[in-house]
C-alpha cells in the first residue's frame, strides 16, 4: 500500500485512530497523510472575533506535527500533516485523489438522528462520493480496545 489519507479532528477522540495507524501501518508500509479540514464556518468564527485565521491554521498544523506526526515518526512510520480549508468531506476526497491514496481512514462520529438528518453523516457522504475504500475506526467511549 502506497498512501493512506487519515482524517483527524483536533481533539482527544483521535486516539483510537492513531492506535490503529500504529498497529497496522508498519505491516502495510504506506506513507500516512494526516489531514485536518477546517470548515469555512470555523474560519468565519475565528475572523469574527478579530483573530488571524492564517495563524489559527498554522497553530493547528504545529499541534498535529508536535503530537501525532512526531509520535508516528518515532515508531518509524512515514507521515506528514496537511491542514485544508473548506468542506471536510470534499477536501478529504480531493486530497486522497490528488495523492492517489489507496485508503481513507476516519473516525466514527457520535451524532444523533436529528443531526444526521439535517447536516448529513460525513462517513456516509465519504462512502458515496469516492471510489477509494473508507475505513471507519470507532472513536466513542466503547472503542478503547481498537
Amino acid at each position: 500500500m502506497k498512501r493512506i489519507v487519515v482524517g483527524l479532528r483536533p481533539h482527544a477522540r483521535n486516539e483510537p485512530i492513531i492506535r490503529w495507524i500504529e498497529r497496522y501501518a508498519p505491516e502495510m508500509g504506506p506513507h500516512v497523510v494526516i489531514v485536518h479540514v477546517v470548515p469555512q464556518a470555523t474560519l468565519w468564527i475565528v475572523s469574527s472575533v478579530q483573530a488571524n485565521s492564517t495563524e489559527y491554521v498554522h497553530t493547528l498544523h504545529k499541534r498535529f506535527e508536535s503530537t501525532v506526526v512526531s509520535r508516528l515518526r518515532r515508531q518509524g512510520i512515514s507521515c506528514e500533516v496537511r491542514i485544508e480549508r473548506g468542506d471536510p468531506v470534499s477536501r478529504l476526497i480531493a486530497v486522497a485523489h490528488r495523492l492517489d491514496a489507496e485508503l481513507i481512514v476516519v473516525g466514527s462520529s457520535e451524532h444523533n438522528t436529528l443531526h444526521d438528518t439535517i447536516l448529513g453523516n460525513a462517513v456516509r457522504k465519504l462512502e458515496h462520493l469516492t471510489d477509494i475504500p473508507v475505513l471507519v475506526v470507532p472513536t466513542g467511549v466503547h472503542s478503547a480496545h481498537v
